[in-house]
Protein backbone atom coordinates (compact mmCIF):
# COMPACT_ATOMS: atom_id res chain seq x y z
CA UNK A 1 0.00 0.00 0.00
CA UNK A 2 1.31 3.39 -0.94
CA UNK A 3 -0.57 6.91 0.33
CA UNK A 4 -0.42 10.19 -0.54
CA UNK A 5 -0.55 11.32 3.46
CA UNK A 6 1.05 10.18 6.64
CA UNK A 7 -1.08 7.53 8.24
CA UNK A 8 -1.50 5.50 11.50
CA UNK A 9 -2.79 1.78 10.84
CA UNK A 10 -5.03 -0.26 13.40
CA UNK A 11 -5.76 -3.95 12.24
CA UNK A 12 -2.49 -4.59 10.47
CA UNK A 13 1.17 -5.00 10.78
CA UNK A 14 3.09 -2.55 8.14
CA UNK A 15 6.22 -4.00 6.67
CA UNK A 16 9.70 -3.02 4.44
CA UNK A 17 11.67 -4.73 2.22
CA UNK A 18 14.87 -6.17 3.58
CA UNK A 19 16.52 -8.22 0.68
CA UNK A 20 15.73 -9.90 -2.04
CA UNK A 21 17.25 -13.45 -3.89
CA UNK A 22 16.43 -16.12 -5.39
CA UNK A 23 14.65 -17.58 -2.27
CA UNK A 24 11.97 -14.92 -1.93
CA UNK A 25 11.24 -11.48 -0.92
CA UNK A 26 12.51 -10.70 3.39
CA UNK A 27 10.73 -8.10 5.02
CA UNK A 28 11.29 -6.08 8.14
CA UNK A 29 8.26 -4.89 10.31
CA UNK A 30 8.13 -1.53 10.87
CA UNK A 31 5.21 -0.65 13.12
CA UNK A 32 1.96 1.23 12.63
CA UNK A 33 2.63 4.76 10.98
CA UNK A 34 3.00 5.22 7.66
CA UNK A 35 5.29 7.73 5.76
CA UNK A 36 3.46 9.93 2.75
CA UNK A 37 4.74 8.50 -0.44
CA UNK A 38 6.58 5.33 1.23
CA UNK A 39 5.72 1.86 0.08
CA UNK A 40 4.78 -0.90 2.38
CA UNK A 41 3.57 -4.30 2.47
CA UNK A 42 1.24 -4.50 5.05
CA UNK A 43 -0.55 -8.38 6.96
CA UNK A 44 -4.00 -7.90 8.13
CA UNK A 45 -4.57 -8.95 11.75
CA UNK A 46 -8.51 -9.03 10.80
CA UNK A 47 -11.41 -8.53 8.49
CA UNK A 48 -10.81 -4.67 8.84
CA UNK A 49 -7.85 -2.16 8.28
CA UNK A 50 -8.17 0.89 9.23
CA UNK A 51 -5.92 3.93 8.02
CA UNK A 52 -6.36 7.30 9.87
CA UNK A 53 -4.90 10.16 8.19
CA UNK A 54 -1.64 12.27 10.36
CA UNK A 55 -1.34 14.96 7.92
CA UNK A 56 -1.25 16.61 4.46
CA UNK A 57 -1.34 15.16 1.53
CA UNK A 58 2.19 15.92 -0.90
CA UNK A 59 2.26 16.42 -4.75
CA UNK A 60 3.12 13.03 -6.85
CA UNK A 61 3.94 11.62 -10.02
CA UNK A 62 2.32 8.14 -10.62
CA UNK A 63 4.76 6.63 -8.90
CA UNK A 64 6.66 6.72 -5.90
CA UNK A 65 10.32 7.85 -6.45
CA UNK A 66 12.50 4.62 -7.04
CA UNK A 67 15.25 5.12 -4.23
CA UNK A 68 12.41 5.38 -1.90
CA UNK A 69 10.93 1.63 -0.87
CA UNK A 70 14.23 -0.50 -1.65
CA UNK A 71 12.58 -1.69 -4.71
CA UNK A 72 8.88 -1.11 -2.99
CA UNK A 73 7.56 0.74 -5.90
CA UNK A 74 4.04 2.19 -4.92
CA UNK A 75 1.48 3.37 -7.75
CA UNK A 76 -1.15 6.21 -7.32
CA UNK A 77 -2.63 5.16 -10.80
CA UNK A 78 -3.99 1.75 -11.93
CA UNK A 79 -0.98 -0.12 -13.86
CA UNK A 80 -2.69 -1.97 -16.36
CA UNK A 81 -1.09 -4.36 -19.29
CA UNK A 82 -1.89 -1.71 -21.84
CA UNK A 83 -0.43 0.77 -20.28
CA UNK A 84 2.51 2.66 -21.52
CA UNK A 85 4.91 2.16 -19.16
CA UNK A 86 3.73 -1.68 -17.98
CA UNK A 87 6.55 -3.26 -20.36
CA UNK A 88 9.04 -1.49 -18.32
CA UNK A 89 8.33 -2.70 -14.98
CA UNK A 90 7.24 -6.16 -16.66
CA UNK A 91 10.60 -8.39 -16.69
CA UNK A 92 11.61 -7.34 -13.12
CA UNK A 93 8.23 -6.39 -11.36
CA UNK A 94 6.44 -8.81 -8.83
CA UNK A 95 3.73 -8.57 -6.90
CA UNK A 96 2.42 -10.74 -4.06
CA UNK A 97 -0.46 -13.07 -4.32
CA UNK A 98 -1.33 -15.86 -2.19
CA UNK A 99 1.94 -14.96 -0.13
CA UNK A 100 3.74 -15.82 -2.85
CA UNK A 101 5.64 -13.59 -5.07
CA UNK A 102 4.46 -13.07 -8.82
CA UNK A 103 6.64 -12.18 -11.78
CA UNK A 104 4.14 -9.33 -13.18
CA UNK A 105 5.56 -11.10 -16.90
CA UNK A 106 3.78 -14.27 -15.71
CA UNK A 107 0.30 -13.07 -16.70
CA UNK A 108 -1.57 -9.99 -17.80
CA UNK A 109 -1.67 -8.74 -14.08
CA UNK A 110 -3.42 -5.54 -13.23
CA UNK A 111 -2.85 -3.67 -10.14
CA UNK A 112 -5.00 -1.41 -8.54
CA UNK A 113 -3.96 2.29 -7.70
CA UNK A 114 -2.11 3.25 -3.91
CA UNK A 115 -0.86 -0.57 -4.15
CA UNK A 116 2.74 -2.11 -4.33
CA UNK A 117 4.64 -3.83 -6.92
CA UNK A 118 8.19 -5.23 -6.46
CA UNK A 119 11.22 -3.79 -8.54
CA UNK A 120 14.25 -6.59 -8.25
CA UNK A 121 16.58 -4.31 -9.59
CA UNK A 122 15.95 -1.83 -6.94
CA UNK A 123 16.40 -4.00 -4.10
CA UNK A 124 19.49 -3.54 -1.83
CA UNK A 125 20.24 -5.22 1.63
CA UNK A 126 19.56 -2.67 4.36
CA UNK A 127 21.54 -4.38 6.47
CA UNK A 128 18.19 -4.51 9.48
CA UNK A 129 19.29 -6.01 12.60
CA UNK A 130 19.07 -9.39 13.62
CA UNK A 131 16.57 -8.73 16.34
CA UNK A 132 14.57 -7.15 13.81
CA UNK A 133 10.83 -8.92 13.23
CA UNK A 134 11.33 -10.40 9.24
CA UNK A 135 8.89 -12.83 7.53
CA UNK A 136 10.22 -14.58 3.84
CA UNK A 137 7.78 -14.67 0.60
CA UNK A 138 8.91 -17.02 -1.34
CA UNK A 139 9.28 -16.21 -4.87
CA UNK A 140 6.19 -18.17 -6.77
CA UNK A 141 8.94 -20.13 -9.14
CA UNK A 142 11.81 -22.23 -7.37
CA UNK A 143 15.07 -21.06 -8.89
CA UNK A 144 17.48 -23.29 -6.68
CA UNK A 145 17.79 -27.49 -6.74
CA UNK A 146 15.90 -27.29 -3.54
CA UNK A 147 12.84 -28.88 -3.66
CA UNK A 148 11.01 -30.05 -0.55
CA UNK A 149 11.52 -28.52 2.90
CA UNK A 150 10.55 -30.14 5.91
CA UNK A 151 12.71 -27.99 8.38
CA UNK A 152 10.22 -25.78 10.79
CA UNK A 153 11.14 -23.08 12.98
CA UNK A 154 10.25 -23.87 16.21
CA UNK A 155 12.08 -23.36 18.74
CA UNK A 156 14.17 -20.93 16.19
CA UNK A 157 15.85 -23.92 14.27
CA UNK A 158 17.82 -22.56 11.47
CA UNK A 159 19.26 -25.48 9.13
CA UNK A 160 21.44 -25.67 6.06
CA UNK A 161 20.54 -26.66 3.02
CA UNK A 162 22.05 -30.48 3.69
CA UNK A 163 19.51 -30.42 6.28
CA UNK A 164 22.46 -29.92 9.34
CA UNK A 165 21.40 -27.54 12.32
CA UNK A 166 23.54 -24.69 12.73
CA UNK A 167 23.82 -22.08 15.38
CA UNK A 168 24.02 -18.86 13.34
CA UNK A 169 23.72 -17.79 9.99
CA UNK A 170 26.88 -16.55 7.31
CA UNK A 171 26.67 -14.39 4.50
CA UNK A 172 26.28 -15.67 0.55
CA UNK A 173 24.39 -18.69 2.24
CA UNK A 174 21.15 -20.49 1.88
CA UNK A 175 19.41 -21.63 5.17
CA UNK A 176 16.11 -23.18 5.87
CA UNK A 177 13.79 -21.39 8.44
CA UNK A 178 10.14 -22.39 9.35
CA UNK A 179 10.14 -24.25 5.85
CA UNK A 180 11.13 -21.28 3.86
CA UNK A 181 14.67 -21.28 2.05
CA UNK A 182 16.53 -17.83 2.90
CA UNK A 183 19.59 -16.31 1.10
CA UNK A 184 21.87 -14.21 3.35
CA UNK A 185 23.19 -11.24 1.85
Amino acid sequence: IVLDYPASVEGATLYSVASFSASGLVLEEVGTNMEAGTPYIYQAAGDEVVCTKKGASIEHSDFTDENVGNGLRGMYVQLTPSTSWYDLIRDNGYIITGNKLRNIAQGNVTIPANRCFFDSTKCISNGAASSAKMIVIPAEENTTAIKNVNASLENGKIYDTNGREVKSMQKGNVYIMGGMKVYVK
